[in-house]
C-alpha cells in the first residue's frame, strides 16, 4: 500500500513512503527548462553580432580575422552553452495527492531507459487504481488519511511548511463539503 522513495542527491539523503491511496491515479507530466543557460547563450549570442557589427567599424580594414576568430569562439561557446541547456533540462512525471494536489512523487522520464520507466509508470497507475477499488474508503477517511501523511511528509522534511498549509486548508475545506453532503 505504500511507496518507498529514497533520494539520493549531492548534498543529501533521505527515505521516506508515501501511501498509494493518498495518490491520484493519474500522472502527469511537466517540462524543466534549465533556464540559466539559455539565457546565457542568449546573452553570447547578443555579445557575438555586436562583435561582428561592432569589429569593422573599430578596425576598417584589418577586421577580418578578428571577425573570424569571433565567429568561431563565439559559435564553440554558444554551442557548448546550449549543450548544457539541453543536459540540464529535463522532461519529468509526477504524482500529485489525491484531494490537496500537492506534487508528492517526481520521477525523472525515461531513467534508467524508456521502456523501463514506461512499465514502472503504468503498473504505479495501475497499482493506484486498484488499490482504490479494493479500499471502499469514506471520502472523509481519505481525506483524514492524506492529511496525516502530509504531516509525516511535513516531519520528515519532504513537503515544506507552506505547501503543508495550503494542503490542509484545502482538505479542511473538502471536510466542510464532505460534512454539509452528508447531512442533506
Amino acid at each position: 500500500r505504500a511507496l518507498r522513495i529514497r533520494e539520493k542527491q549531492k548534498k543529501y539523503r533521505r527515505e521516506y513512503s508515501v501511501d498509494l491511496l493518498a495518490l491520484d491515479a493519474q500522472s502527469h507530466s511537466r517540462i524543466v527548462l534549465c533556464w540559466p543557460w539559455l539565457l546565457a547563450s542568449l546573452l553570447s549570442l547578443g555579445g557575438v553580432l555586436f562583435l561582428l557589427w561592432w569589429l569593422p567599424h573599430y578596425l576598417p580594414g584589418h577586421a577580418d580575422g578578428y571577425l573570424l576568430l569571433t565567429l568561431v569562439l563565439g559559435s564553440m561557446l554558444i554551442s557548448g552553452q546550449l549543450y548544457l541547456f539541453w543536459k540540464y533540462s529535463s522532461r519529468k512525471r509526477y504524482f500529485v495527492s489525491r484531494h490537496a494536489k500537492i506534487p508528492l512523487l517526481e520521477l525523472q522520464m525515461n531513467q534508467p531507459s524508456s521502456n523501463e520507466f514506461g512499465q514502472f509508470v503504468k503498473h504505479l497507475e495501475q497499482r493506484i487504481a486498484r488499490l482504490d477499488e479494493h479500499f471502499e474508503l469514506s471520502t472523509q477517511q481519505q481525506l483524514s488519511g492524506e492529511l496525516r501523511m502530509l504531516r509525516r511528509l511535513v516531519k520528515s522534511k519532504v513537503l515544506k511548511q507552506e505547501e503543508y498549509k495550503r494542503a490542509k486548508a484545502k482538505l479542511f475545506g473538502r471536510f466542510d463539503g464532505a460534512d454539509s453532503s452528508q447531512t442533506v
